[in-house]
């Protein structure tokens, strides 16, 4: 569901704000949903998070 959301979010920035399309950004805004997720109690997301908090490019 995540995957999902992040990929028309990034869709619709892309169609409706001009951004460009970038997997690379697609896959940074997924890992920071994951840890808010994770933060707020999903817990399959936080085996996702653990160890990339503080790994930012």
């Amino acid at each position: 569901m995540l995957g999902a959301w992040t990929l028309q979010k990034h869709r619709n920035s892309c169609v409706f704000d001009g951004e460009s399309p970038c997997l690379h950004k697609v896959a940074q805004q997924f890992m920071n949903e994951a840890q808010l997720w994770s933060l707020a109690g999903a817990k399959k997301l936080q085996e996702l998070c653990i160890g990339r908090v503080g790994s930012e490019d």
